[in-house]
């Protein structure tokens, strides 16, 4: 921890990310069985909207964290900390913006901090494309303390409700329409065609077209498989992501076994291992995230459809009075 907050912009920028492979080396040579490894996938993937790294640093200080936030965080809510709280420290990038500026068919290059009121305001005004932005100048890295909710006097029923896996409550027809939104929100697009083959996949156009008369859980298992495979660069990367997704949203395929895990991880460098552990948190969070957050606005219409529906709402009389 200590070598990685000395990081500064006059070391090599290597130095960094060879310190930070080493300690995601040595906290995967420290998953010596299935449980821990499928506990940590589900970290990476389900609690955190933090970087690898700082899920991995988080588990180190808190292994059975639930939800994070800062002490201001908490404070804002009128939520108190305890007085055993453990604090976890997490590093956060210090980094230099600059704006790129049209004055009089001439761009300048200028310090986010270096902007006058004027040119902030205008910076802000999304309609204004006069100002913009250029780019971010890594300067090293602070600590930022963070607080489990389990630490604070916010009662165990208002934070203990666990991810939300649909298939415990729901058919695959019930999913189905939440997980096309998923693929939809990633950029993919779905058809349904009369042809041959049970599928097809424009790359270009990231476009899957499925033929139509198949069952949802076929059409969903394809849509599956096609996206996995697609932002996948190697086999254990597409089995991972099909892992996570399915864990997340509850849909029964098999899980990638701790063996079969530490068979592939001996293999490769710690750069392949970063890549995946990077995909699991930048695709398979997003995507799963995506789902639920779909998933759950259409169980509440469907709730509020039945409510109304309850109260004659859509009966014959209310539909045509």
């Amino acid at each position: 921890m200590n070598d990685l907050k000395n990081y500064s912009k006059t070391n090599e920028y290597d130095k960094i990310k060879n310190i930070t492979l080493k300690f995601e080396k040595d906290f995967l040579d420290n998953c010596k069985n299935e449980y821990e490894f499928k506990n940590l996938i589900d970290d990476l993937s389900l609690y955190s909207n933090y970087t690898v790294l700082n899920t991995l640093l988080i588990k180190c200080q808190y292994p059975n964290f639930l939800s994070l936030g800062t002490k201001q965080f908490y404070k804002d809510q009128g939520i108190k900390l305890l007085d055993n709280a453990i604090p976890i420290e997490i590093l956060t990038p210090i980094n230099e913006e600059y704006i790129s500026i049209k004055e009089n068919e001439q761009e300048l290059v200028k310090n986010i901090k270096d902007l006058s009121k004027q040119e902030i305001k205008k910076y802000f005004d999304k309609e204004d494309k006069s100002i913009v932005f250029h780019h971010k100048d890594f300067k090293g890295l602070n600590s930022t303390i963070l607080y489990d909710v389990k630490d604070t006097d916010m009662r165990k029923v208002d934070y203990d409700k666990g991810p939300l896996p649909a298939l415990f409550y729901s058919s695959y027809d019930d999913i189905y329409n939440s997980f096309i939104k998923a693929l939809y929100a990633d950029g993919y697009k779905v058809k349904y065609v009369s042809m041959s083959n049970k599928y097809s996949f424009d790359k270009d156009s990231k476009t899957i077209s499925l033929k139509q008369g198949l069952n949802k859980r076929i059409h969903l298992m394809i849509a599956l498989d096609i996206y996995t495979n697609n932002i996948s660069s190697n086999d254990m990367e597409k089995e991972m992501l099909d892992m996570v997704i399915s864990r997340r949203i509850g849909i029964d395929k098999d899980d990638v076994s701790f063996e079969r895990f530490q068979s592939w991880y001996k293999k490769q460098d710690m750069k392949t291992v970063d890549n995946l552990l990077k995909l699991i948190v930048n695709k398979g969070r997003k995507f799963a995230d995506n789902f639920n957050r779909f998933y759950e606005l259409d169980m509440q219409k469907q709730e509020s459809l039945y409510l109304d529906d309850e109260k004659g709402l859509y009966d014959d009389f209310s539909l045509f009075s």
